[in-house]
C-alpha cells in the first residue's frame, strides 16, 4: 500500500481525477442539479518519467458527448 509521502516509482500508477458535482440545490439552476462529471487521466511512472496512458482519451466537450453516442471518430 503506498502511503501520501512515499515517492512514486517505476511501476506505479496513479489516477488524476479533477471533477465538478452539483448538488440538488436550488442555488443552482435546476437542469444542472445532480450532475457530476469527471475527467480522469491514468498515469503510469517509467525509468523515462511520466507517461500518460489515457492521453487519447476524449475530453474536450464535443468529443465526450460523440463518445457517449458511439459517434466519435478516431484518427
Amino acid at each position: 500500500m503506498t502511503r501520501l509521502n512515499d515517492r512514486l516509482v517505476e511501476g506505479n500508477v496513479i489516477t488524476i481525477e479533477p471533477g465538478i458535482y452539483v448538488p440538488f440545490d436550488n442555488s443552482y439552476p435546476k437542469h444542472f442539479q445532480g450532475l457530476g462529471v469527471r475527467i480522469e487521466d491514468e498515469v503510469a511512472f517509467t525509468k523515462d518519467g511520466p507517461l500518460v496512458l489515457s492521453a487519447n482519451a476524449p475530453k474536450e466537450i464535443a468529443d465526450v458527448e460523440a463518445a457517449c453516442q458511439g459517434t466519435l471518430e478516431r484518427s
